[in-house]
């Protein structure tokens, strides 16, 4: 499934690119594809003890927020990571 993926700062710091089109059948698979072509993504929003998301990472999906690393993807899904800032 050939998926459009986009960010803010973070992700285009990593990626190097306001968006990158990129494969997979659920979100999980996504990240995983987007680790191989973008080493330290993975790492950015997951958690490595846990495996899901990070607590300040935000997926949205076609512009609704995912709910699982096991969503979905169609062909021509676009998909949006955001990250939240923390702190005071």
């Amino acid at each position: 499934m050939a998926v459009t993926v986009e960010g803010d700062d973070l992700f285009r710091y990593r990626i190097g690119s306001e968006k990158v089109v990129s494969h997979g059948e659920t979100i999980e698979q996504l990240i995983n594809n987007l680790e191989q072509e973008h080493p330290g993504f993975r790492d950015d929003v997951l958690n490595n003890s846990t495996n899901a998301l990070r607590e300040n990472v935000i997926v949205a999906l076609n512009g609704t927020e995912a709910k699982t690393m096991e969503q979905p993807l169609s062909d021509g899904d676009q998909v949006f990571f955001s990250y939240i800032e923390s702190g005071g």
